[in-house]
């Protein structure tokens, strides 16, 4: 999976994979500090949610939106049809277009 952050800096941040299945989970108390609003742990813990074991995190050299949408395997991106989404799916050679490079990146 790759992890895309919106926003003004708005890319591809890290890639990993999902670890656990889908469920319903409970906030352990170490974790309600990372909550601005209270309503939103209840929120979190009706829906399912996965463990995703991140395996190249690249906050200082993203692979940002611009650059997706000049590349010619990222370009057609589904982010870029519904940015309202959370979950999208990658093609095979989007997915080792963005292994290449991030591995790029990181050789910098």
């Amino acid at each position: 999976m790759a992890i895309w952050a919106s926003g003004e800096k708005a890319g591809i941040y890290a890639v990993g994979e999902i670890i656990t299945n889908p469920a319903k989970k409970q906030l352990n108390a170490n974790q309600h500090k990372y909550w601005i609003d209270e309503t939103g742990i209840y929120k979190f813990q009706e829906k399912d949610s996965v463990f995703i074991k991140y395996l190249n995190v690249t906050l200082d050299q993203p692979i940002l939106q611009d650059e997706c949408r000049g590349d010619p395997v990222l370009f057609e991106l589904q982010v870029f049809n519904d940015p309202q989404g959370t979950n999208f799916r990658l093609t095979y050679e989007q997915w080792d277009r963005i292994l290449q490079l991030m591995n790029r990146k990181r050789h910098r």
